[in-house]
């Protein structure tokens, strides 16, 4: 079982990332509190175009939950 919390990166740009974002949304409640769900809406699944926000999001998320 997981036991941190997760944090699930999505983008919104395509059919793909829209399903995956929606199953990680219904999905969530199961994972340890303080999981979080970030969706990028323009994001396409190779999240290219927002990958200096997605870097940033993945440091602070790592700055807090390992630091």
């Amino acid at each position: 079982p997981i036991t941190v919390p997760v944090l699930l990166i999505h983008g919104g740009g395509d059919d793909e990332e829209r399903m995956l974002a929606a199953t990680s949304h219904e999905g969530i409640h199961r994972l340890p509190e303080g999981s979080v769900l970030e969706v990028f809406p323009e994001a396409p699944h190779d999240m290219h175009a927002v990958w200096p926000q997605v870097t940033e999001k993945l440091v602070i998320w790592f700055r807090k939950h390992l630091g």
